[in-house]
C-alpha cells in the first residue's frame, strides 16, 4: 500500500476516533520510508529483489520486514514495521542489548509533551522526541532485557502523539513477526560479520 487510507483503518480498529484521519493528514508530510511499497506487497513471503548476494533484499516476516543492503554495503540490515505507511514507522538497526528503536513520526506534531509508546498492556511510556529530519521526528526507545521480552512476547501495543490542536491521537501498531524478523537480523548481522572478518584475513 503506497496510499494512507485511515478511514479504512478506522473502520477495522474498534473505538478509533473516526477524526484520527483528518488529524493524521492535518499533521502528516509524506514520509519516504525504504520499505514501503514493495514490502508491504510482500507480507507472508520471503523476496529476493534480484536473487544475487550484491542485491538490496527485503525479507517479510508477517508485519516486520528485514531489509538488507548489497553485501559490498557497508551498512547493517534493519528490522522495521510500517505503522501507517508513510507516516508512522518502527525500525532497529542493532539487535544487541542496549540498542534503541527509533520511533519516527510525521513533523507537525508537538514535541514538547514527547511520545507515547506502550507494548501490549504495559503501562504507557513517555520519550522526549530526539531530533527532526528530513523524513520526520523521532524518539528512541532502549531495547533491554524486559523490552525485548515484551517485544517478542506480544502482539501489539500503541504510539501516541500529540498533533498541534493537542489532542493526543492513539495509532496501534502489530508486533507480528518481530520476534522471528529480530532472530534473522541477529543471524544475518552475524554471518555479515563472520564474511567480513574471513576478506579481512
Amino acid at each position: 500500500m503506497s496510499e494512507l487510507n485511515v478511514d479504512a483503518a478506522d473502520s477495522a480498529v474498534p473505538g478509533r476516533s473516526k477524526d484520527l484521519g483528518r488529524r493524521l493528514r492535518s499533521i502528516a508530510t509524506p514520509i519516504l520510508i525504504f520499505i514501503a511499497g514493495a514490502a508491504t506487497a510482500i507480507i507472508g513471503q520471503r523476496l529476493l529483489l534480484s536473487g544475487g548476494a550484491d542485491e538490496l533484499r527485503i525479507i517479510a516476516f508477517q508485519d516486520w520486514q528485514m531489509v538488507c543492503p548489497p553485501q559490498s554495503d557497508e551498512a547493517d540490515c534493519e528490522l522495521a514495521a510500517s505503522v501507517i505507511p508513510g507516516q508512522i514507522t518502527l525500525l532497529l538497526d542493532d539487535p544487541t542489548l542496549g540498542s534503541r528503536l527509533q520511533v519516527l513520526v510525521p513533523h507537525g506534531v508537538s514535541l514538547d509533551p514527547g511520545l507515547g509508546f506502550s507494548i501490549g498492556d504495559q503501562p504507557l511510556q513517555v520519550y522526549q522526541y530526539e531530533t527532526c529530519v528530513a523524513e520526520g521526528c523521532f524518539a528512541l526507545v532502549t531495547v533491554d532485557t524486559t523490552t525485548l521480552e515484551l517485544l517478542r512476547s506480544n502482539m501489539n501495543g500503541e504510539v501516541v502523539v500529540v498533533p498541534a490542536d493537542g489532542a493526543p491521537v492513539t495509532v496501534p501498531y502489530s508486533l507480528n513477526g518481530f520476534s522471528d524478523g529480530y532472530q534473522a537480523l541477529i543471524d544475518e548481522r552475524a554471518r555479515r560479520n563472520s564474511m567480513w572478518n574471513i576478506l579481512a584475513g
